[in-house]
């Protein structure tokens, strides 16, 4: 099951449906589930990472990435993917909203395998940059514009964002991918420039599940304190049922 977060208390299902919390109680329980966080209380970067860093790299994430934060470290959950060519993908998440994501689900009875940034999972390709929309909120985009960054804006604060990163760039994409569906590009190439409206490429938006499965850069949250307990519990009583039966055969040997 994949149920994409709207907020802490509702979530769309891989259908299109919005269910609350309490609604989703009622649905036949799933083998596993993952669910995707919005950029309201996620983002992503990458970082580069030493051969000695890895490691440590849960412990170091905070003051490495400390300049660029816009809330305290304490604040914030960092999450990282394994180390791939010298390089990490990092996902950082409200520690409050992920909290409180994952005691709702517990309460109606789902507990996540997978929790990732859907910003993570936007398409994208070298020397290009996506604009995904949210189909069910015309005015939200998602950019990605590079191996695990992107960010959220708006259709009237795209044209400033996207000119905020060519200047950091310093250069312009070979095209402006946008997923969705003709009459939302209209919509958001009108706001932009000249130059911005001849880059763009429109594509179909693939579905999420489909998105989830071609994941290159898997970064899932559930990590540190996060990290979904073992099962000792389990493990302890499967251990206790194998060795009284090993104790048992033991008897009947010595018996016989």
């Amino acid at each position: 099951m994949l149920l994409r977060c709207v907020d802490p208390f509702n979530f769309r299902m891989a259908d299109g449906r919005l269910l609350s919390v309490d609604e989703l109680a009622s649905l036949e329980p799933a083998a596993t589930c993952t669910v995707l966080l919005p950029a309201a209380f996620s983002s992503i970067t990458s970082i580069m990472v030493g051969a000695g860093e890895a490691a440590l790299l849960r412990k170091t994430l905070p003051w490495r990435l400390e300049e660029s934060l816009l809330s305290s470290p304490e604040t914030l959950h960092f999450a990282h993917s394994a180390v791939s060519d010298g390089r990490a993908a990092v996902t950082l998440v409200d520690r409050s909203a992920l909290q409180q994501v994952r005691s709702n689900l517990t309460a109606a009875g789902i507990v996540p395998a997978e929790i990732h940034a859907d910003l993570s999972l936007v398409p994208w390709q070298p020397r290009h940059w996506s604009v995904w929309v949210d189909q069910h909120n015309n005015s939200e985009l998602l950019v990605r514009h590079g191996w695990h960054q992107g960010f959220a804006c708006t259709v009237t604060n795209l044209a400033s964002a996207l000119t905020l990163l060519q200047n950091e760039q310093q250069s312009w994409p070979e095209q402006i991918v946008f997923y969705g569906s003709r009459e939302q590009a209209a919509a958001v190439q009108a706001v932009l420039p000249a130059p911005l409206q001849n880059l763009f490429a429109i594509r179909k938006q693939p579905g999420w599940e489909e998105l989830l499965n071609a994941q290159t850069t898997p970064c899932n949250v559930l990590q540190g304190s996060f990290a979904p307990p073992l099962p000792w519990q389990r493990w302890r009583q499967e251990w206790r049922l194998a060795a009284g039966l090993l104790v048992a055969l033991l008897l009947i040997d010595g018996i016989l």
